[in-house]
């Protein structure tokens, strides 16, 4: 009766009532003959839950859900349950346990089976652990077998990744194209850009790594495509860009911005440090000084250190000044007049 009763629940999308009464029908009767329909008709409402936990945007209800029954349901063995409760791990950024459930998952594929969401969560997942050497293969398989997925510019963008890390920048300057080429969206475009932009700054081509950066500014803040944070990193690379191809003026404009943006503490006084080297080299002495002056008040170690040095050259140049404008005041040539 109460199992005919979740099922009810069930078709009434009442999901939670559902295992709720499967969960006491247990409770009561543990030794029941009808302990694996039980089983299944719980997974449905927990699958069902997931789901619509997912689409509401509130994944960590779903985990929650997971907790709570795997005391009951032993989704170890149902692939389908360990797909979606590795992807909802994955979309919380808890990479070990998505990782942990993705790997439980493929033990019931064979090679070449795999589903889209299997290859792909397994994957990232590798990568964001830092196993690149396993997170390659996989996410080169996964291209290989879909090509159209959803999820091909993402692949495409940690494979690029990856190969920055071995310093491969031309292939992976190509991944990151074909990640573009796949039209994503603002969000995840403005992560390719800033991909492009760092390989080439690697490779010492500060000149065309400026427009890339340029773009990503651009779209985070136009489609309000990424967070404060990104638009600090973009302006603060954009200023370091600049600088390096001597553009002096533009490079000011784009560490003030990033200033503007109040980054996490422990980097303002390197960004300042930069600030004032511009001044410096546009003869604005005084904001020069000044800004290295606020590093140095900063209590920072190693920018402070190097602020001292910038401020003791300064020294010495209006020293040498003064002793040359008064030999030019002293010359024979002037003593003769």
């Amino acid at each position: 009766m109460m199992l005919k009763l979740a099922i009810l629940h069930h078709k009434n999308k009442d999901y939670d009532q559902s295992i709720a009464t499967l969960q006491k029908l247990l409770a009561k009767h543990p030794q029941t003959p009808l302990k694996e329909e039980i089983k299944v008709a719980m997974a449905k409402s927990f699958k069902a839950i997931v789901e619509r936990e997912t689409e509401a945007g509130t994944p960590e209800n779903a985990i929650a859900y997971c907790e709570q029954v795997q005391s009951v349901l032993r989704i170890d063995d149902m692939p389908d349950l360990l797909l979606l409760v590795g992807d909802t791990y994955r979309r919380l950024c808890m990479h070990l346990q998505a990782l942990s459930a993705f790997q439980k998952a493929r033990r019931f594929y064979s090679e070449g089976d795999e589903p889209a969401g299997l290859l792909f969560g397994l994957g990232e997942s590798f990568y964001m652990v830092n196993r690149f050497d396993k997170a390659e293969p996989i996410l080169k398989a996964f291209l290989v077998k879909y090509p159209e997925h959803k999820g091909a510019s993402a692949a495409y963008y940690l494979l690029g990744n990856i190969l920055v890390q071995r310093k491969e920048y031309r292939k992976a300057l190509q991944s990151f194209n074909l990640a573009l080429q796949q039209k994503p969206d603002p969000h995840h475009q403005v992560k390719v850009l800033m991909g492009v932009a760092n390989a080439l700054t690697s490779q010492g081509k500060y000149g065309k790594a400026v427009s890339y950066f340029e773009r990503a500014i651009a779209l985070i803040t136009k489609n309000k495509a990424g967070s404060s944070e990104d638009l600090y990193i973009a302006y603060r690379e954009l200023g370091e860009s600049y600088l390096a191809v001597g553009g002096i003026k533009k490079a000011v404009t784009a560490f003030e911005n990033a200033l503007e943006l109040n980054p996490k503490d422990f980097e303002a006084p390197g960004l300042q440090f930069r600030l004032a080297q511009c001044y410096h080299r546009l003869k604005a002495t005084d904001k020069a000084q000044e800004m290295w002056n606020g590093v140095l008040s900063s209590g920072d170690p190693f920018w402070g250190d190097m602020a001292r040095v910038e401020l003791k050259q300064i020294q010495v140049e209006e020293s040498l000044g003064k002793i040359r404008d008064s030999l030019a005041g002293s010359s024979p040539a002037k003593a003769a007049l």
